[in-house]
Parts: structure tokens; sequence; C-alpha cells
């Protein structure tokens, strides 16, 4: 009885605070909303696009949304704030439709009624259960607290930390990667203190420690052989620049860096003596969906170690599962460095049809580099091009693909400048892609405004992930296992 009654007083009280539109001006223009969600594409399975008006000036919002059968959703508060059942039933009877947004806004007083604009709802939904990826602060010089790696639910606002340097204030949580958003198979670094890198392979984990004293450093970027037995990783020696004027602040780059194999069955490392030259910097590494390339960028060492002449290019090589080997002739799929650019981070949708990168003037680490943009390259034609639908004036890089090759995420520092934020695009089959939307909160005003962490490497995953902190913790202590190299 009790609950009925909170539940009338509830009823009753959200009416009483709502404000219906009065004495309305027609806007001859789209509402300028944050996030702007305007024209984007979104599977049917997406959280609730909750917004609110990009001015403060706003009081209040008189939101419908429909779909082309007369189903509908209204809300009526300080900001849009959809329901999460009410949504999630207009977008399961609109795939293959456009939604029509509709936006009464009071500013200073007075209501405003602006042109709908559209949502299109993709007949692509996404596998799996959603993100991971790591939030720390965007500074080079602040230690962030809650610095991690995370876990999101997509079809909800449910975020999960997965583990963090909380766990051992000496240690930091370096980037991850799962085999194909399979979360079975996953490994992360961890620095400071005593250093290792966790691997998930099969329902069994392990610590080992890939410093060897004939490398040029612990591994840094890695990447899973779609079988499982095999992890690609690149060692680095990353320094850190910075500019004394204008508006970059500091350049990540490498003064050497190589390939090398880990073979997860027999914890060994395997020697690639083609990608372990001198001459060249060989990093990001990364498999074709079918095993049989191992991808990456490459650069040739400049002269004077001048910044400016980092260009890579982005090649491949025949790969060999039998002995866990490159083998055969270097190709080169993207030349960058002819026209004094730069392409980086090479992923590939796992349906082998598309392979994306990051372009920017120089360098390996692009977040840094104001004018990064995303390109997509049909490797049947090998046809490649900017993606201008998505791209913006600020950092675009760090991409991942879903499992279903008709989602990426990516990150952006397009809001601000400063904070990395997650975006969501679709492609088709033919390698069109569409506007791509900010990943949802539930006040995302507010949140992204409060949030002083940048999101960073972002992969889809087909489950929840779960780390035992304890094992975790307890293995560290001990220390990574010791690893042969051959």
């Amino acid at each position: 009885m009790k609950k009925l009654i909170y539940s009338i007083f509830a009823a009753l009280l959200s009416i009483g605070c709502s404000e219906s539109p009065n004495n309305i001006s027609q806007k001859n223009s789209t509402p300028e909303i944050y996030p702007d969600y305007v024209s984007v594409t979104i599977p049917a399975t997406i959280a609730p696009l909750n917004f609110s008006m990009a001015a403060d000036d706003c009081e209040y919002m008189d939101v419908t949304i429909s779909n082309s059968k007369g189903e509908s959703i209204h809300v009526n508060s300080e900001y849009a704030q959809f329901d999460m059942s009410d949504w999630k039933k207009l977008l399961s009877t609109s795939k293959g439709d456009s939604l029509t947004v509709s936006v009464c806004s009071k500013e200073n007083g007075y209501w405003f009624q602006y042109k709908p604009f559209c949502i299109y709802v993709s007949p692509d939904d996404i596998e799996g259960y959603g993100l991971t990826y790591r939030r720390l602060s965007p500074a080079y010089n602040i230690f962030s607290k809650f610095m991690g790696i995370y876990c999101r639910s997509l079809s909800t606002f449910d975020e999960k930390l997965v583990v963090s340097n909380e766990l051992n204030k000496s240690m930091c949580i370096n980037c991850h990667v799962q085999n194909q958003t399979r979360t079975g198979d996953m490994v992360f670094h961890i620095r400071g203190g005593k250093p290792g890198t966790y691997i998930r392979h099969n329902g069994k984990e392990e610590i080992i420690d890939t410093k060897v004293d004939s490398l040029i450093s612990a591994c840094v970027y890695d990447y899973w052989h779609p079988s499982g037995k095999y992890i690609a990783f690149s060692n680095n020696g990353t320094k850190q620049s910075f500019h004394v004027g204008g508006m970059k602040r500091i350049e990540v780059y490498d003064e050497g860096s190589n390939i090398v194999m880990y073979d997860v069955e027999n914890h060994t490392l395997i020697r690639q003596p083609e990608l372990m030259t001198d001459s060249l910097y060989e990093t990001y590494p990364v498999f074709s969906p079918d095993g049989k390339w191992l991808y990456f960028s490459s650069c040739r060492k400049p002269e004077n170690e001048d910044l400016s002449r980092y260009w890579y290019d982005i090649k491949r090589i025949p790969f060999d599962e039998t002995s866990g080997r490159v083998c055969g002739e270097i190709e080169t799929i993207v030349d960058a460095s002819s026209k004094e650019k730069n392409a980086v981070f090479p992923r590939i949708s796992p349906d082998g049809q598309f392979l994306m990168y990051s372009v920017s003037d120089y360098s390996s680490f692009t977040i840094w580099h104001k004018e990064s943009d995303l390109w997509i390259m049909n490797l049947s034609t090998k046809e490649s091009r900017p993606i201008v639908e998505v791209n913006s004036d600020e950092a675009d890089s760090f991409h991942n693909w879903s499992a279903d090759s008709r989602w990426y995420v990516f990150t952006s520092r397009r809001d601000d400048g400063l904070h990395s934020r997650l975006y969501i695009g679709h492609v088709d089959k033919n390698g069109k892609c569409s506007k791509a939307f900010l990943l949802p909160q539930e006040n995302p005003k507010k949140y992204y405004r409060e949030l002083f962490e940048s999101y960073n490497t972002p992969d889809f995953c087909d489950k929840e992930v779960d780390i035992d902190h304890r094992w975790l913790l307890s293995n560290l202590k001990k220390g990574g296992r010791k690893l042969s190299l051959k």
C-alpha cells in the first residue's frame, strides 16, 4: 500500500512540476543540442539518447520522438530524459526507419519550437555486450586516481570498473586488447611497482614479465592472433618531448621499435628478424581476421631524430601459424611517407573488407595531434579516403571494429580540444559511413562537464568483463613469469 501511495505522489509531483509549452514562437532551424544527435545513425539496442539544449539559457524542454508507424514517446522536463523501457520499445519497432524528433525549448522565459530532425535506426545491431576502454587524466603530468580499464553496457548506462591503480598505489594500468571483441582472450600491461602483463586465455590466467635484456623494452602494443595461440607485441623505446610555444603541448615518440611474437601456450617470445631492423621502426602490429597476415606501421629512422619527419606507412607480411613467425615479402598497403604524411594504428574489420587507420602530419601517437583524422580503405580495391562524414577539427584516433563489421568506436577531442570522448559510427557494406554519435549517458551534459578524465583505446566486448583482483594482486607480488626468447 505504501508503494502505491508513493507512486501516486511521485506521479502527481511530476505533473505539478511539468511545464506545457505556450505562446510558442517558431524557429527556422533545427535545435542546437548536446550531445549533437541530429541526423545520426544508431543501433536499435543503444541506450536512450538523452540530450539537453547546448546553450545554458534553456529552462525547460518538451520533446516528442515518433516513427513512421505513428508510435511515439514524449518527455517534458529540464532536459530530454527518456524512459528506458519506452525508448527500447520504440526502437525495437523502428529498425530501418527514421525517428522524427520535435523539440520545444523554454529559453529566458519564452517557448520556441524548432524544426524537427531525424535519427536513423539501423537494421544492423551491435553484437555483444558493450565497450571496454581505459580512463585517465588527459594531462601528461597528472597521475589519475582512477586510471584503469572500464566496461560499459551499450544498451544501458551501466559502467563497471574492471581494474584500476587503486589496487596498488604504485602501479599504472596500461592498454588492453581482447581477441576480436572476445573477452575470454584478454591482455593488459601493468607498469610501476612490480610490473607485468596479464593474459587470460581458455579460462587460464597468467602474469608474464616481458622485459628481456636483448629487447628495446618490455612489450607495449599488442594484438591477438584469431586462433588465440599468439599475441603480436611491439617493443617501443618511448620518449616524450615538449613544445616551447604554439598550441601543441607534447610529443610522444619512439627512439626505436620492433615486433616480437608471444606463444601463449608455450610461454615463449619468438623473434621476428624481418621486423627487428635498426633502420626501421615497426609498431602497432595487427593480424588480419584470417590470421594469414600481420599488418603494422613502419617508419624509416629520420636523420638527426627530427620528430617532424616521423612518417609511418602501413605494411603487411605473411604469417605462418605453425611456426609463429612472419615470412615472405613485406608489402606496403598505405604509402603515406612519400607524401610527407603519417599513417598509423591499422584496424581491419572482422569481415576482412575494410582497413581503418589514423592519418596525421607525423608521429606514432596521434591522440596529441589536432590534425589526426580517420581514413578507411577497401582492401579489395585498395581505394582509400578520409572519413569526412565523421572527422572533426580536433584529434580523432584510437578506433576499433564491432564483431559484425558494421560499427566502429573511436576517440575524439572535438568536445573541448582536451578530453577524449567516445564516438560510435556506422559503416555499410559499401564503406559508406554515417555521422557518429557520442556515447550516451543518463544526463550527458552534467556527466561530461564533470568528467575530467579522457577515454583511451576503446574496444567492443562480447561479454561483461570480470577480473579476480585478489588473484591479480597475489600474482603480481610473486612477479611475472620470466620468458625465454627464441
